[in-house]
């Protein structure tokens, strides 16, 4: 929680658009109306504070879809927009696009974030598991297995990710890094509760 937001909620004031950091990674997975494809998405956003220029914001996108067999694209776009309110107006496209697609999920923890990941992840990287399918624990597939609980999906993801860290050094690294760099320290869960304003 930011300083903004414990002051906000400590004297009970309401703000209607969400309190956001300069820097943030924000997740979703949706099927899209016109061919059903189902599409992992990720964003992340920072402020480039130029020594030479003024400030603006650079957005990252990341696309796993299944039509293009799970491969990852990523669109890198400079946004020069100066200021808070501006930023929003990017955020806001995010929402609409989202809240136009017949199913949608947009996870509102650290810990549905990290499964939603992992399951993209698990889709980009099949062909660097086929060598270890026969080595894998059986919780492999219960860390994809969307009739679990949260918890029994989490507890499987571990029990995999040691796995990996003991038969596939690369794999695991590639997952650490990614989980280290867009979910610890960035993710924002309060896009989550933007969008169901809408829905």
């Amino acid at each position: 929680m930011l300083l903004i937001e414990s002051y906000c909620d400590k004297n009970k004031i309401k703000i209607n658009t969400p309190i956001c950091d300069k820097s943030g990674f924000i997740a979703y997975r949706v099927k899209t109306a016109d061919d059903d494809n189902l599409l992992y998405r990720f964003v992340h956003y920072s402020w480039d504070q130029g020594k030479s220029h003024p400030g603006y914001y650079v957005f990252k996108f990341y696309e796993v879809s299944e039509r293009d067999n799970c491969k990852v694209s990523c669109l890198v776009q400079d946004i020069a927009y100066y200021s808070w309110c501006d930023f929003f107006v990017e955020i806001e496209k995010i929402k609409t696009f989202i809240n136009n697609c017949p199913e949608k999920y947009v996870p509102n923890s650290h810990d549905k974030a990290t499964m939603l990941l992992w399951q993209s992840f698990i889709k980009t990287q099949d062909f660097n598991l086929a060598n270890s399918y026969k080595l894998m624990p059986s919780s492999f597939y219960d860390s994809l297995d969307q009739t679990k609980s949260l918890n029994q999906q989490l507890e499987a993801h571990e029990n995999i990710v040691n796995f990996l860290k003991t038969n596939n050094i690369i794999l695991y690294n590639s997952w650490l890094y990614f989980i280290d760099v867009n979910i610890k320290s960035y993710f924002c869960p309060w896009f989550s509760n933007y969008v169901q304003e809408s829905i």
